[in-house]
């Protein structure tokens, strides 16, 4: 009987440890995981963030050439007609306001689009910190859960071994009451 208690602590003890290196190994390699969600989500937002400026700069630059080519027209327009582009004066006008008008539409859409960029990036970036576990929690919930395992364990063994030696004294009582 005297090694049961021996046998209950050392398993008790191996399972707390056995626990706790794998609790902690497993919360590392998941911390590690959230770390490269977040780089790819970082650099997603990045390239989308590079494509919004890109397609603002080609709208803006759509825009630009479209009031050009307007006013080439009117110019050519006033040429064959006879008359001076000054008397296109008020289409020309508009032709200004309404460049003016979309390329301030373009910028303000390209600043709410890497807003909602940002956001999302932000609101990823938080999801994924809200998973990350803490490695100090992690080790000792697994120790003491490894550690509740083995005294199980240990208890266990203790009691087959008391069984065990209740069967041989029951048998030997019996062999003594045969004879």
């Amino acid at each position: 009987m005297p090694p049961v208690p021996a046998l209950v602590l050392g398993l008790s003890a191996a399972g707390a440890l056995a626990g706790a290196g794998v609790s902690l190994l497993g919360a590392q390699k998941k911390n590690q995981a959230i770390k490269r969600a977040k780089s790819a989500q970082e650099a997603s937002a990045r390239v989308a963030s590079t494509q919004n400026a890109a397609r603002a700069d080609a709208q803006k630059t759509e825009i630009i050439r479209r009031q050009e080519r307007v006013r080439g027209a009117v110019a050519a327009a006033a040429g064959e007609t006879g008359f001076s582009v000054d008397d296109f004066g008020s289409q020309l006008d508009q032709v200004e306001i309404d460049a003016g008008t979309n390329l301030t539409n373009v910028q303000s859409s390209s600043i709410l689009d890497q807003l909602r960029l940002d956001s999302e990036l932000r609101s990823v970036i938080v999801g994924l910190n809200n998973q990350r576990e803490d490695l100090f929690t992690s080790g000792l919930s697994g120790g003491i859960q490894g550690g509740l395992a083995g005294l199980q364990l240990g208890e266990g063994i203790g009691a087959f071994q008391d069984a065990e030696e209740q069967r041989k004294k029951a048998a030997a009582i019996r062999l003594g009451s045969d004879q």
